[in-house]
């Protein structure tokens, strides 16, 4: 758009010509070859030393000078973990033509992990011309019971490879919707926000240092005012926009996703919430946050920083646990799971995207070692996808059954009333002195239990 002089005007894609794209493609890489001749010349300390390039920019101009010289790449064995997320440009680079003479390549990866095709992965792992193939099919991060669960989403993928849990701890399967202490792992970002409009935890962190909240003030409250009509215009990146409609489809045409991620969020709410404050929710969320898990352990002498040691809920998008596993694991509701049991492929949803949800749901099952707590919705699927056979036997009776926890949250509220009562000096949870052993213990709490599971 400012290329083309075309800033403000809806329809500026058709006063663009085909030269003008290839010209200012020509001009992109040109630039990027010159540059890159430079750094291979100089020191990367030199303060000039930074191009302002992707990495799918270098990438393939790495491809296409493999391409062109023999010498570029002469290795005798290469090793590619998790292939399955490879686009062809790197397909090509790590295990296509480039590869020439005897180099062994090993591809590592599994075609029901494949969750990044929004960024161009594509089947260049399954259609590859392998001269062996392997499975490996034992993990050791989860026991029978999770092993059972993902064996199911695996079947229902159309897997033919049993997945054998190989812990000595066989893990539970615990239907819930929300947890004290573990990791929630949703499917989006704005999944986040709404397990926390939801739930409320009254400790909480992102378990990714990148991951933020929206900006309340410059963002959330003028797209709020935006949309209830508050506000007759919306400014954003030197354009006016008169509508809701105008700066979405301007925001589509730009790829920017993050507004339209903080404009779905804003609109959602509001059809939700009629007459609220998005504001204050975001306030009442920031004051449990604790931006650093980190640093709160680091400050707290721990050896090994473990966000499984984090005394509260941490969240996390399903894109950001690849790589990663964790002891007590919730699957929020925000996946598509009643798409996937209507099983509707076709003009509305194509396949692949089909197969996508499907590796979503896998990876995300998968991270959990110990205990997967499943919401209602995600519990409805796994019912599905096993035809009804999941054994919730291990689960706390307490656990299963809403009437009994009721009771149970009444009685504690009450001896908590009491416990205040006679405990002044004591105003939130972590005030508690907690007892040693069984003296002074008003709470009748289980003794082999830790401090935190009492908490």
């Amino acid at each position: 758009r400012k290329r083309s002089n075309s800033l403000g005007d809806p329809h500026w894609e058709a006063n663009v010509s085909t030269n003008n794209y290839v010209s200012w493609a020509r001009e992109l890489f040109d630039s990027v070859e010159s540059q890159c001749r430079y750094l291979a010349g100089e020191s990367s300390t030199d303060p000039g030393s930074q191009i302002g390039i992707t990495h799918d920019a270098y990438l393939k101009y790495l491809q296409l000078h493999s391409l062109e010289y023999d010498d570029a790449f002469q290795y005798d064995a290469v090793i590619i973990d998790e292939a399955q997320d490879m686009t062809d440009c790197q397909a090509s680079l790590l295990w296509g033509e480039t590869m020439k003479n005897n180099t062994r390549v090993f591809l590592v990866g599994d075609e029901h992990q494949r969750i990044y095709r929004f960024r161009g992965a594509t089947e260049c792992f399954e259609t590859a011309s392998a001269s062996a193939n392997f499975s490996l099919s034992g993990s050791f991060r989860f026991g029978n019971n999770i092993g059972s669960v993902a064996n199911a989403v695996l079947k229902g993928a159309g897997s033919t490879v049993t997945l054998k849990g190989m812990s000595l701890d066989p893990g539970e399967i615990i239907p819930r919707n929300h947890i004290e202490q573990g990791v929630v792992i949703c499917r989006t970002r704005n999944g986040m926000c709404r397990y926390l409009e939801e739930h409320r935890p009254h400790r909480w962190t992102f378990v990714s240092e990148h991951t933020r909240l929206p900006d309340t003030n410059t963002v959330l409250v003028p797209l709020e005012k935006f949309i209830l009509g508050q506000s007759q215009t919306f400014k954003y990146k030197s354009e006016r926009f008169n509508d809701w409609e105008e700066l979405q489809t301007f925001c589509e045409e730009e790829g920017d996703s993050k507004m339209l991620r903080d404009m779905t969020l804003v609109k959602d709410y509001h059809e939700r919430n009629e007459g609220a404050s998005i504001k204050i929710l975001f306030d009442e969320i920031r004051r449990t946050w604790i931006q650093d898990w980190r640093e709160e352990q680091k400050s707290q002498d721990v050896p090994v920083l473990d966000i499984n040691q984090f005394n509260g809920v941490a969240l996390v998008t399903c894109h950001g646990t690849k790589g990663l596993e964790f002891d007590n694991t919730l699957i929020h509701n925000d996946f598509p799971f009643d798409l996937l049991m209507e099983k509707k492929t076709g003009e509305f949803l194509p396949s692949h995207d089909f197969r996508d949800m499907q590796n979503l749901v896998y990876v995300a099952m998968t991270r959990a070692k110990k205990k997967l707590y499943l919401s209602e919705k995600a519990s409805d699927y796994v019912k599905w996808v096993t035809g009804g056979d999941i054994d919730y036997s291990m689960m706390d009776e307490r656990e299963r059954s809403p009437t009994d926890m009721k009771l149970l949250r009444t009685n504690f509220e009450d001896k908590w009333n009491h416990f205040i009562d006679v405990k002044g000096d004591v105003h939130n949870i972590d005030d508690v002195p907690w007892p040693e052993g069984p003296d002074g213990n008003e709470f009748a709490l289980d003794s082999s239990m830790s401090i935190l599971e009492w908490k």
